[in-house]
């Protein structure tokens, strides 16, 4: 489902930016995450496993067109490099965010879920995709 939707994404929202995409993709994936973290407080497996079906098809989806804009976007003429060069930056970034995830896992490990749901709001809210100009 993840190789079909990613492939044809353009057919499902054909008068959609990529940008628009890609933000619908990071609200889908708020919404099942944040159903995720409240599942994690109660016994409920079937939702916890539809929500994390929900959280991986989105990302699979979104991952390509993410790389795509980013490509465009990027001044460089090696694609590769600039990939890289990135993707190091976000690693700086999962050190904290996986020491701080730690942390949360000594309290109670669905407080994890909340985190990410928090984090995710953040991004939506105060860092949206721009359109490609």
């Amino acid at each position: 489902v993840g190789y079909f939707s990613a492939k044809h994404i353009t057919r499902i929202l054909p008068q959609t930016s990529s940008a628009r995409k890609i933000n619908m993709l990071n609200i889908i994936f708020t919404i099942a995450i944040s159903v995720f973290a409240v599942a994690s407080f109660f016994t409920a497996p079937w939702l916890l496993v539809f929500s994390f079906a929900i959280l991986c098809l989105a990302e699979v989806v979104r991952w390509p067109m993410y790389s795509d804009m980013f490509n465009k976007l990027s001044k460089s003429f090696n694609r590769a490099t600039t990939l890289s060069l990135t993707n190091i930056i976000k690693s700086g970034f999962d050190i904290p965010l996986a020491l701080a995830a730690a942390w949360l896992v000594g309290f109670n490990p669905s407080y994890v879920f909340v985190f990410v749901a928090v984090l995710s709001v953040f991004v939506i809210v105060f860092s949206p995709t721009q359109e490609l100009v």
